[in-house]
């Protein structure tokens, strides 16, 4: 076994370690829970006791109770967090919002859909429970010039007042047509770094070991399959899309990378 895979099965291992204990803890959570531990050890609430007793940071705490206390009311819940079926992550994000009326619903989402896709799919069924995020950003004065420059163009241009907020999307629209490789119109003849970009979709195409594809959407490189040196041409066919990552350890050589670790997607345009 080489090095590389030596540090990957550890890896491994180490995740399926950390979700049995995860599963363990849930469990002793629900026997404390359930027989009021912390109250008759003196301890003020079940928080409380998870923290100065169990030393849980303070969003462990409130993570571990929440899922702890939703699993008495969905037990569905523990038997998809023991299975591996659903994250930690995931259960924490539904629990405030799953019943035993739109369990099915909510648990199938947790556990197929990604952190981010799970978190749009809350907040347009239960918008209330999301107020609009705030963003705090400080700026230098040229750029709050800019933007009382772009707030008054687009104020003339909608003939009412322009929000920062309607200024700022609008100059993220005129950004992403202009440099967005996936919104640019293809005309007669694009060029091919144009055309790699809309069949790969702008995403790094390595393959992991379990066959899923990289979400790589930065510091993206497109790759000769073939090697110019070795009479690789600039055809859509031989070039590719890798992050940064994947391209430096391919062109590194990486002899201790077996094939199974290394992976391009080929016919990515199907994806």
């Amino acid at each position: 076994m080489t090095k590389i895979q030596q540090i990957h099965e550890t890896a491994v291992g180490a995740a399926k370690d950390f979700k049995k204990g995860e599963s363990r803890l849930l469990q002793a959570l629900l026997d404390v829970d359930k027989e009021r531990v912390y109250d008759r050890m003196a301890y003020s609430s079940f928080h409380t006791y998870c923290v100065e007793a169990l030393h849980l940071s303070d969003t462990q705490a409130y993570t571990y109770v929440g899922i702890t206390r939703k699993m008495r009311e969905v037990p569905e819940l523990k038997v998809m967090i023991d299975k591996g079926e659903i994250h930690t992550t995931n259960a924490r994000r539904v629990v405030p919002h799953l019943t035993p009326t739109n369990k099915d619903v909510w648990l199938k989402k947790a556990k197929e859909l990604p952190q981010r896709a799970l978190d749009k799919e809350l907040k347009i069924h239960f918008p209330d429970k999301f107020p609009q995020e705030k963003i705090h950003l400080a700026v230098s004065p040229e750029l709050e010039s800019k933007l009382e420059r772009v707030k008054d163009l687009l104020s003339q241009k909608m003939g009412k007042a322009c929000t920062l907020e309607e200024a700022i999307s609008s100059m993220a629209d005129l950004f992403l047509k202009k440099a967005d490789p996936l919104q640019r119109k293809l005309v007669a003849q694009p060029s091919v770094r144009t055309q790699v970009a809309k069949r790969d979709v702008a995403q790094c195409t390595f393959i992991t070991p379990t066959g899923k594809r990289r979400s790589s959407r930065r510091w993206l490189h497109v790759h000769h399959k073939t090697p110019r040196a070795f009479g690789g041409a600039d055809t859509l066919e031989n070039l590719t899309t890798l992050c940064s990552t994947h391209h430096k350890y391919l062109h590194a050589g990486e002899a201790s990378l077996p094939g199974r670790f290394f992976h391009i997607l080929e016919g990515a345009h199907k994806v």
